[in-house]
């Protein structure tokens, strides 16, 4: 019904289509073209993006009998063009370049692992950040993946010409596939001279070249196989500038040239936490020395509601912490409530020290859940954030 010209004309940008259909279902509406350049989805692929008579391509599918266009419609569908109408179409071709340079790379990349390490590819995924090749490996080593990667290069550098042919099931045996296909009648070949062959109806570059680079970013494990993530085409290059901005700033920010870097932020690091621990070290003595001192500080205590009251500044959850802990060791047999202040909220704390009848769940439903403070806890120590900031003074004088 609808002649396919991506096929015949993959650098083509705009063209003009009689609408023949306008279908809708539950993924909406979507035009049927006497032609089209829109490639739909299939083969690890994603469809084109673009318009047609200015309104915007949502996905593009091919079905039994049809290549159907998903359009963005208004809510009553008046601006859809007529059926039997011509329309001007436009295809994103710098979307449609960036998945072209995707899928020849990701043959490139399956082409080498099988030259350099016999590994074979067992499924793919175009993502929109990077292109996922799924291996046969269990385990790949970092050499071996930088084999794999200069092997991809130096391909691309011979800008070697790419080929489609359409055979069928007796011409296929004329061809050595990389791997073999379950295609059968009109089955369409890409073909890489002295590189790759396979069974592919995805769209791809004239020649290696175009492809311009790639970059394995990283691997991972999914069942039980390594998944090789992989920058193809611009998206290489952009990572390139990206890190090269990085790696300069990183360089100015030490004072170092690129090959110290790394040295100097292991040092960073080893320093910072040298003094991470030191710092701590000194919350821990200053907490357990103002556990001292409010435990021994008798001024706020009420002997009718058993609670010492104690109001802290901007300090930090580290602190509060330690001073709990260091609070809890007490046996005064008191209960101490602690609020600490800062700019976006006011947390507390409540703190058994020693033994006691303190019955939390009568005084947080009792005294505190009428200002809104919300929080839980166990024995000895209950933590929350009062909700209410506003009402701390209120809070206070209902306990005292």
């Amino acid at each position: 019904m609808t002649e396919l010209i991506y096929y015949s004309e993959p650098d083509r940008s705009l063209f003009s289509a009689k609408i023949l259909e306008i279908r809708e279902d539950k993924r909406g509406v979507s035009l049927i073209l006497d032609r089209t350049c829109f490639y739909p989805e299939g083969g690890g692929q994603p469809a084109d993006k673009g318009s047609i008579a200015g309104l915007n391509i949502t996905d593009v599918q091919k079905t039994d009998d049809a290549v159907l266009h998903y359009i963005e419609t208004g809510e009553n569908g008046d601006e859809l063009p007529a059926e039997g109408s011509t329309a001007e179409c436009e295809v994103d071709m710098e979307h449609r370049l960036d998945y072209m340079q995707q899928h020849t790379g990701q043959h490139l990349v399956s082409a080498a692992l099988v030259k350099v390490a016999d590994i074979q590819t067992v499924s793919v995924h175009q993502g929109e950040e990077y292109t996922a090749i799924e291996t046969s490996a269990e385990e790949i080593d970092a050499l071996t993946i930088a084999e794999v990667e200069s092997e991809v290069n130096r391909i691309i550098c011979r800008n070697l010409p790419i080929k489609a042919v359409v055979t069928d099931d007796v011409g296929l045996s004329e061809f050595n596939l990389r791997r073999p296909t379950k295609r059968s009648g009109k089955i369409r070949i890409v073909e890489i001279p002295g590189t790759d062959c396979v069974a592919c109806g995805g769209l791809h570059l004239a020649s290696t070249g175009l492809t311009g680079l790639a970059k394995c970013t990283g691997s991972e494990k999914i069942r039980g196989h390594v998944r090789l993530l992989w920058k193809l085409g611009k998206r290489a290059y952009n990572d390139y500038s990206l890190k090269s901005a990085v790696t300069d700033e990183l360089s100015v920010l030490y004072s170092a040239p690129l090959a110290e870097i790394t040295a100097r932020c292991k040092d960073s690091l080893e320093a910072l936490s040298r003094l991470k621990y030191e710092l701590g070290q000194m919350e821990n003595a200053r907490a357990e020395k103002a556990a001292g001192d409010i435990a021994e500080c008798g001024k706020p205590w009420s002997e009718s509601s058993k609670v010492h009251t104690v109001i802290l500044e901007n300090e930090s959850s580290d602190y509060i912490k330690n001073l709990c802990r260091s609070l809890s060791d007490n046996d005064g047999g008191k209960i101490f409530m602690l609020f600490n202040k800062s700019a976006d909220k006011t947390t507390w704390a409540i703190v058994q020290a020693g033994d006691t009848d303190f019955n939390f769940n009568s005084f947080s439903s009792e005294v505190l859940k009428p200002f809104g403070v919300k929080g839980g806890g166990k024995v000895p120590i209950w933590q929350g954030i009062l909700a209410q900031p506003e009402k701390l003074t209120e809070l206070l004088e209902s306990i005292s």
